[in-house]
């Protein structure tokens, strides 16, 4: 093997091994995400949401739960399936 080879070799196991050492660095570096816990009560029942994210999506559980209640709530006058159970004129949505 010709003595080009032999460092072209050497240089890429170097330059491997630094960036495998400095990818595993930047991964312990990151601090891991938080765990969350939401609660309350919703459609006559409790609901308790345990998850680890980076913010609390509590705001976002809410308003997908208000999204349901607008859509397929029977006990919602309002909602969407209690008009067209009442064959009132209404524009369906995703639910």
């Amino acid at each position: 093997m010709s003595q080009a080879k032999k460092i072209s070799i050497v240089l890429s196991a170097v330059l491997a091994i630094v960036l495998l050492a400095a990818f595993g660095w930047r991964q312990k570096a990151q601090p891991a995400a938080a765990y969350f816990a939401n609660k309350g009560m919703v459609f006559g029942t409790y609901y308790n949401i345990q998850y680890q994210a980076g913010a609390d999506l509590h705001d976002s559980i809410l308003a997908a739960f208000d999204a349901f209640d607008h859509s397929l709530s029977m006990f919602n006058s309002a909602s969407v399936i209690s008009r067209i159970n009442h064959n009132q004129d209404t524009l369906t949505d995703a639910f």
